[in-house]
Formats: structure tokens, sequence, C-alpha cells
């Protein structure tokens, strides 16, 4: 079914972006289904049972953001040498953005696609609300990733819609 692509979708990018990967170019021209609903197939036991299996294609421009990178000290003095190596988890204005081109894509191409939009939200929020212990004991460790990077969306999205009122 369509909103379980879009779930799915929701989930691929999250696990993406759970490993540090920012896509650059996250539209719906590059995610491919690998096994296809064969039409000829239909009965309706069989279509519940489908899942789409999704591959995310072209890599050219993305970038890693689980880096290591050189921050200045707390006082900005850039002469000093307290500077100190800092692990960056995650880089929730990259990873908005990755989301809004996609969401862009969906409304643009697909019409009346907002309901697929917000699937693909949902699978995102919940892969990163349910990473942990495989038995669940652990389900929302990173629930407050998710809600960074979904909150940023929101600040994404008013740029957007800003640009687009005044060009």
């Amino acid at each position: 079914d369509t909103l379980g692509v879009a779930y799915n979708i929701g989930t691929l990018v999250g696990k993406m972006h759970a490993a540090g990967v920012v896509h650059g170019d996250l539209t719906t021209s590059n995610i491919m289904v690998t096994n296809p609903f064969q039409t000829s197939d239909i009965n309706q036991e069989t279509k519940q049972r489908w899942e789409a299996d999704l591959v995310l294609i072209d890599f050219g421009l993305a970038t890693s953001t689980n880096s290591t990178v050189i921050i200045d000290a707390p006082n900005g003095d850039a002469s000093n040498n307290n500077k100190k190596p800092h692990k960056q988890q995650h880089n929730a204005e990259e990873k908005a953005v990755d989301l809004y081109v996609l969401e862009r894509a969906f409304l643009s191409t697909h019409p009346e696609s907002e309901p697929l939009v917000e699937e693909v939200l949902k699978g995102y929020r919940e892969f990163f609300e349910s990473m942990g212990c495989s038995d669940g004991s652990s389900k929302g460790t990173y629930g407050h990733v998710a809600k960074a990077i979904l909150n940023r969306l929101e600040q994404v999205r008013l740029r957007g819609r800003k640009r687009e009122c005044f060009g």
C-alpha cells in the first residue's frame, strides 16, 4: 500500500541520517523500489503481504555529518591553544534540508501527496524513537534527535515560504 511505502521511505531516510549521511539531493527520483509489485498478481492477500524494498541512489552530493571538527575556545580567542576536538552527533540543519527537498519533490510531482509526506515524516520520527535495545527497553532514547531535526524542518519550511513570496 502507498502509505506503507511512504512510511518505509521515512524509515530508510532515518537510517541514513542516523548513520551520519546527508543525501544532498533527496528526491523521489533517487529512491528505487527493487521489488515492484506485479499488477498481474493482484489479489488482496498478496497485496497486503508485499512490502517494498527501497534503495537510495545518487549520492553524488552526499556529505557525512559525523566528523570530528575543531571548535574555538569558549572565549573566542583563536590563538588560544585550548581548542578541543568535538564529535558532532548530528547536524539538524542539513538533515532538515534533506527532508525539505524530499517534501518539495513529493508535493511538486505527486498531486495531493500531503498524506504521503506526513507518513514519511512519521516513519522518520518513529525510526529514531524506536532506536535502542531490540526488546524496546530503551525505546525513545534517540527521539530527541528526530525532534531536533523536525523542529529545524519547520524553520527550513518558513525560509522556503519566505523565498517563494519575496523571490
